[in-house]
């Protein structure tokens, strides 16, 4: 999925994340995936959330650093992709807040995101149906 320019979003139905020092850490509890996003990353993500306009954030991104112009869009399309944001049919742009902007000409790593399924079957097993009594936690019942 490519995100359209003039689209606006919100997290996906079964996602949640928190940001740690400007940092988010996604779940996906549908999947079990998890992800780290980097500084740049939490940056788009946080204003895609907040439903601002995508290609003004593009722009001021850039203008901080002009080689994340070409990292925001494989970017977008990962985060589209692990549906960590959806779209939001209902939303209207909302203009750029003070804090976004200063973070966005703060961002210069790289626009990463990583992705974990190490514990996926833990998180998306049923804790009260897939226990083992004999195990003491939840195994996946083989289909």
């Amino acid at each position: 999925m490519v995100l359209n320019l003039s689209g606006r979003y919100k997290l996906g139905t079964d996602v949640s994340c928190e940001n740690f020092d400007g940092e988010y850490v996604v779940l996906n509890l549908a999947t079990g995936h998890y992800f780290s996003v980097s500084r740049s990353g939490s940056t788009l993500l946080d204003g895609l959330v907040r439903g601002f306009d995508f290609a003004e954030m593009i722009e001021t991104l850039a203008a901080a650093r002009p080689a994340m112009r070409d990292e925001i869009g494989a970017f977008a399309a990962q985060i589209a992709g692990y549906a960590i944001v959806i779209p939001d049919l209902e939303a209207s742009a909302q203009p750029l807040a003070a804090d976004w902007i200063r973070a966005a000409h703060e961002a210069s790593d790289p626009m990463l995101l990583e992705v974990f399924d190490d514990i996926a079957d833990l998180i998306t097993a049923d804790p009260i149906h897939d226990t083992d009594e004999a195990a003491g936690w939840p195994i996946k019942k083989e289909a």
